[in-house]
């Protein structure tokens, strides 16, 4: 869900989190409530880059569209995952941890 002044994402029920990624870990990331149109969530290893944003090669899967029942987007790490991700909105890098 989206929410506040500026937006950020909250995941379950807590504003921008930190996430422990891990290898071989798979987090599904549920974008079907209506305050996620426009805010797609995206991965990268340099914060707040959007040219650095993990694609379907590196385990993204985007299904829907963010704000659309059914809507969500899949990260499955490889187990050689090593190293830090962050996650942000594709359009508005200040969201996200």
């Amino acid at each position: 869900t989206v929410s506040g002044s500026p937006s950020v994402f909250y995941l379950d029920g807590s504003a921008n989190p930190t996430i422990t990624f891990a290898a071989d870990g798979k987090y599904v990331f549920d974008q079907s409530d209506s305050s996620n149109t426009g805010h797609q969530i995206v991965f990268g290893n340099v914060p707040n880059n959007t040219a650095n944003i993990l694609g379907t090669s590196d385990g993204v899967t985007v299904v829907g569209t963010p704000g659309q029942e059914g809507a969500y987007t899949q990260l499955i790490l490889p187990s050689s995952f090593t190293g830090s991700l962050y996650y942000y909105c594709v359009h508005h890098s200040n969201m996200g941890a």
